[in-house]
């Protein structure tokens, strides 16, 4: 069954109520209980992006939740930890103590259940040899205690040594769980120690399933190498195994669009490595999904700047439609980045992006860019822009509206303006091996804030102006 989507009465009357007014805005409402360090830096070719706070909302919708990397990490011989924050959907206020998940290097996916959270982090497993360091975790815990800890990287789920990035390497990666009670773990992996001839310092990807109770579970789709060298993670639910997770790095399976070399390498397709995800969002409960993603124009070289193009995908494997949609054209002085997409159920979505104006070197950000799109991906009146509101986190649905964490700051993306966040070193990928951690902490802040829109300001629950479903067998 296909489903179409169109709009009953014309742009104009479906937005006009599409703009600021529509946000709803929650500043710095949470008080974390650890510094958190709100920029990624420029890392290789890439530019300075937000450090991903992965959220989640309890399937009964009564609870949410936030993860955290402590920023100490940034600091050479820190303590390693992850905080949990519980709160409410209502006003996003913490409700009883963060969790401390010590040990836990980064926050790179999370799962709320009625009950508690599923994390997915990276712990230092070395013991005897230096093989098995870095190894990727779910950790489930129910009402603030652990229930089970369960690895899916290493010796673990290969036949042969892979771990997920190099020494204090970021987890790039995402969680997702389904209708079923499986969960999925897609992850960026690296090759090492007995890993196949010529394979040692390469790598791929990896997606392991875990069913509720921790165990691994068999299948085909599972522990494998599907795209060499890639950086780029998008994963969402499906019913059944396999669970969609396109990728910026593959050079042997159908394209939805066309990255080239560079840009693989360092993600910058969907958002840059320890980006905030949400670039892959199912419709519903449907098997049609939206993948979302920056592009360069094919055939121009790395200094050519960036659009926004979105992909509807007709099942979990093929691309459907006409393929790639521009929501926004090449310009010559006007680069996008931070791209997203989340649905407002089966029939449109919400997608997001930044923009910066480009003189030369430097760069002056204008805001973030709110625009609706249909099933197809075909964008639906005009975007509203907000100059002190992005995203940077998961955007979930909390009752009738699309929410995400942001952190309230004076943002520019410029290189310069944002130094003070690193990169530093061997935090991060570094080719040249020069770099290390510093000495001194970077830049941190204490507070999160939030944003709502909501789905009938998309048009998506009026009766003039809704969104309409028409089932084609």
């Amino acid at each position: 069954m296909l489903i179409l989507a169109t709009f009953l009465c014309a742009a104009a009357a479906v937005h006009a109520a599409w703009s600021e007014a529509s946000l709803e805005k929650h500043v710095d409402v949470l008080e974390l209980a650890a510094p958190f360090v709100p920029v990624v830096g420029a890392e290789w070719f890439g530019t300075p992006h937000h450090h991903r706070t992965p959220f989640a909302v309890s399937p009964d919708g009564k609870s949410a939740y936030l993860a955290y990397l402590e920023g100490n990490h940034f600091v050479a011989g820190a303590k390693m930890c992850v905080h949990v924050q519980k709160l409410s959907t209502e006003t996003f206020k913490a409700e009883g103590a963060a969790v401390a998940v010590d040990g836990a290097i980064e926050a790179s996916g999370l799962v709320a259940h009625n009950d508690g959270f599923a994390l997915f982090t990276h712990f230092n497993t070395t013991t005897t040899t230096t093989s098995e360091y870095h190894i990727p975790h779910i950790v489930r815990y129910k009402a603030s205690k652990q229930a089970w800890r369960t690895p899916v990287g290493g010796t673990t789920i290969l036949q042969f040594d892979a771990h997920m990035r190099a020494n204090k390497g970021n987890l790039d990666g995402d969680l997702a769980f389904n209708e079923n009670s499986t969960y999925a773990a897609y992850y960026r992996t690296e090759y090492y120690g007995g890993a196949p001839a010529g394979a040692a310092g390469h790598g791929g990807d990896i997606t392991a399933y875990v069913d509720a109770n921790g165990a691994l579970i068999a299948s085909p789709y599972a522990a494998q190498q599907f795209c060499g060298h890639n950086f780029g993670i998008a994963l969402a639910p499906s019913r059944d195994i396999p669970f969609p997770s396109p990728a910026s790095g593959a050079w042997d399976y159908p394209a939805i669009g066309a990255q080239r070399t560079p840009e693989m390498f360092t993600a910058e397709a969907f958002g840059g490595t320890r980006g905030s995800y949400s670039v892959l969002a199912r419709l519903g409960v449907t098997e049609l999904y939206l993948v979302a993603w920056i592009a360069r124009p094919e055939g121009k070289g790395e200094d050519a700047l960036r659009h926004v193009q979105v992909t509807p995908l007709k099942s979990k494997k093929e691309v459907g439609g006409a393929g790639p949609m521009d929501v926004t054209l090449a310009k010559a002085d006007t680069d996008c980045f931070n791209a997203h997409v989340a649905a407002f159920g089966d029939a449109g979505a919400l997608v997001t992006w930044e923009e910066a104006t480009v003189k030369g070197e430097a760069s002056a950000y204008t805001g973030t860019r709110f625009q609706v799109v249909d099933a197809a991906g075909k964008a639906q009146g005009a975007p509203f822009v907000s100059e002190d509101v992005f995203v940077a986190g998961d955007i979930r649905k909390v009752g009738e509206k699309l929410c995400w964490p942001y952190v309230q700051m004076k943002w520019d993306s410029d290189k310069k303006a944002t130094a003070a966040y690193g990169p530093y070193g061997s935090d991060t990928w570094d080719p040249f091996g020069t770099a290390k951690l510093a000495d001194t902490p970077a830049t941190t802040v204490k507070k999160m804030s939030f944003a709502c829109v909501k789905a009938e300001g998309a048009g998506a629950k009026r009766r003039r102006g809704r969104f309409e479903r028409r089932h084609m067998l």
